[in-house]
């Protein structure tokens, strides 16, 4: 617990060092009571670096402060309004305290709710190098690889990290899984789901994980029926009606996940159409 005159201190350091973001205040209250967000000016929030030179060794206590700026600045503002500065001030906090823990989580949450997403994922690498145990700061990293980024084969080790960490959602288990089918290694994502069937005491997440794995082992049937035939013929599948045409399958299988599949041509790979 960091004394009063080390907060005073660590306050006084934070605005000798940073008079630009108190002489910013006043205008940022005045451009917010125009239409027009892009008025708000770019708020410029002092160094760590400054503020550790002028801390007087309390650095914990001028974490303190720079967190309190950082809700301020985030919690005084309009949600359609992009915080320009968001990044650098909580940069600044973790790098004065790095053993203080929430921001990064608060950082993984709200910086790509404005699409600083790269940013956000550097801050949560931080928060995992730092804190392994916390399972949550993998599992946001693997949220915005998937959703924010598309990136399939990034979120497949954030999530598989989150799974194998206590504390992370059950979530993190199944989404390890599904962003591993979506990679070209099919075998990779068939041994993550086996893996979870034969070990998982949850029979929620068993059930689920069965049905991924009949679905994972019903698109590598196809396609491994497709390559041969494309390999003994010239003729090449271009859909999965031809299997039908051709007598080689009564009918189109549906995944198990209740999804319709098509063929890709372009990859040969047999997918979802949701």
């Amino acid at each position: 617990m960091v004394g009063g005159r080390g907060l005073l201190i660590a306050a006084a350091c934070w605005a000798l060092a940073g008079t630009s973001l108190y002489a910013t205040n006043w205008q940022v209250a005045a451009a917010r009571s125009t239409a027009d967000i892009r008025q708000i000016p770019p708020l410029e929030p002092p160094s760590a670096a400054s503020i550790k030179a002028l801390s007087l060794g309390f650095t914990r206590a001028a974490a303190d402060v720079a967190w309190l700026q950082t809700i301020q600045y985030f919690g005084g503002g309009n949600p359609n309004e992009r915080y320009s500065a968001l990044t650098a001030l909580i940069n600044t906090v973790v790098k004065l305290d790095p053993d203080f823990e929430y921001p990064y989580q608060f950082g993984g949450i709200i910086l790509p709710l404005q699409g600083d997403y790269e940013d956000a994922l550097k801050l949560l690498d931080a928060g995992i190098a730092r804190f392994p145990n916390n399972g949550l700061l993998p599992y946001y990293a693997g949220a915005i690889a998937r959703i924010d980024l598309n990136d399939s084969r990034r979120a497949a080790v954030y999530f598989q990290q989150a799974a194998r960490t206590p504390g992370a959602p059950a979530a993190a288990t199944l989404l390890a899984g599904v962003s591993l089918t979506d990679l070209d290694d099919r075998q990779i994502a068939l041994a993550w789901w086996n893996g979870i069937i034969e070990t998982s005491s949850d029979t929620t997440i068993r059930d689920r994980a069965i049905v991924w794995r009949d679905h994972l082992e019903t698109v590598l049937a196809l396609e491994t029926l497709i390559i041969k035939i494309n390999a003994a013929s010239g003729l090449p599948i271009n859909n999965l009606q031809d299997l039908v045409t051709r007598g080689l399958l009564p009918e189109v299988p549906k995944s198990p996940l209740g999804w319709p599949l098509v063929l890709n041509t372009a990859t040969g790979r047999v997918e979802l159409l949701r």
